[in-house]
């Protein structure tokens, strides 16, 4: 099973989605849910609204339910490169869109802090690039990819 947590608005055919504030295949917080035997994990802008002493945690907790192999994908905001640009759009890049309460950012990463994220929650082979997103919500937003294995 593939599974896309923190879907907002932007589910994706063929996997899971699961979502606390929009209509999803499975509604709920991702930080109280189970699963088990996932082949797949993605989550696109969903890491940054967890509080930052929780991310550890909840990324060893995810590497808990993948398969041994399974691939974890997550995209955030390259914080580094958003402080050091200071685009107009940095107020709502760095906080988040505040539309309601799953909107607000409560942490944020750079390429270094997101790989050893990964790594020390037990991802192996961890990657991570830098891009700046062609997403339709946030066309421009320096990004991160972070790319790691059960």
């Amino acid at each position: 099973m593939k599974v896309n947590l923190g879907s907002g608005e932007m589910p994706m055919d063929g996997w899971t989605n699961v979502d606390q504030y929009v209509p999803a295949d499975v509604m709920g917080d991702f930080r109280t849910l189970d699963f088990h035997d996932l082949d797949e994990v993605y989550m696109s802008h969903a890491l940054e609204h967890v509080s930052w002493r929780d991310v550890p945690a909840l990324l060893a907790r995810i590497r808990g339910w993948m398969r041994p192999g399974a691939r974890f994908k997550v995209e955030v905001p390259d914080m580094q490169a958003i402080m050091r640009h200071t685009p107009v759009e940095w107020l709502i890049y760095v906080y988040g869109g505040q539309a309601h309460q799953g909107e607000y950012h409560q942490s944020g990463y750079t390429a270094e802090s997101l790989g050893r994220l990964l790594t020390d929650a037990g991802f192996a082979n961890v990657a991570v690039r830098t891009f700046d997103s062609t997403h339709p919500y946030r066309p421009g937003m320096p990004c991160l990819e972070a790319t790691g294995y059960a």
